[in-house]
């Protein structure tokens, strides 16, 4: 299972205020459980409809579903995959991505496992969806926790960057497959890079299909 807040909110935006009903019910499915931790949704419109009882309003062509969820969502290339911009950052609740986190690490596995289903560009795919993400070195990530571990004051401190380690190898192995975060496209940075970022930067407008 896959927690995740939602904006009370969002009805006042005017994305949802011009969309049909029956693409606001998609958009709220798609995001809350569709999406994988990238953002990215393989949707059956067929099963989705039947899922959410609206086989009578919801249409099957997916330039038409793409056109209603727009700007919300973004078809990827004219596949069945769709990709919800600055996903990472509100799904994670910060832009700012460490390797050390079993959470963040699971954006990798699902961009890996969208790599293995024929996605070969999804690195720049995932990238450009989400223009203000930070991501810490690996090099500096696994230095801070060797020196957390050599400060370490009790086995419980100790079982816990255990766990930070398997996070760090898990991240290294699909580094092999994928690239490391700079050939990925992230940017790579500390925390304050990030802040720095979300305040001097506007995301990028995304006005066409990936």
């Amino acid at each position: 299972m896959k927690p995740r807040m939602i904006d009370r909110e969002m009805w006042e935006s005017k994305a949802m205020r011009k969309m049909p009903s029956w693409a606001q019910l998609l958009h709220i499915n798609m995001y809350l459980d569709l999406a994988d931790f990238a953002g990215i949704v393989d949707l059956d419109p067929k099963y989705t409809a039947f899922k959410l009882n609206l086989v009578e309003e919801m249409p099957m062509d997916f330039d038409e579903i793409a056109t209603a969820l727009d700007p919300l969502w973004k078809r990827v290339q004219g596949t069945e995959y769709f990709i919800m911009p600055n996903f990472i950052k509100q799904t994670q609740g910060t832009g700012f991505i460490t390797f050390r986190s079993n959470s963040h690490v699971y954006i990798l596995k699902d961009m890996e496992q969208r790599w293995l289903e024929g996605m070969k560009d999804v690195q720049r795919i995932v990238s450009e969806a989400n223009p203000s993400v930070v991501v810490e070195p690996i090099a500096v990530t696994i230095s801070k926790l060797n020196e957390n571990c050599q400060s370490a004051q009790n086995q419980d401190q100790v079982n816990g960057y255990k766990g930070n380690s398997k996070a760090i190898n898990n991240a290294l192995r699909i580094f092999q497959v994928l690239g490391n975060p700079q050939e990925i496209g992230f940017k790579e940075g500390s925390k304050e890079d990030y802040q720095t970022l979300t305040l001097e930067t506007k995301p990028k407008q995304l006005t066409a299909d990936f």
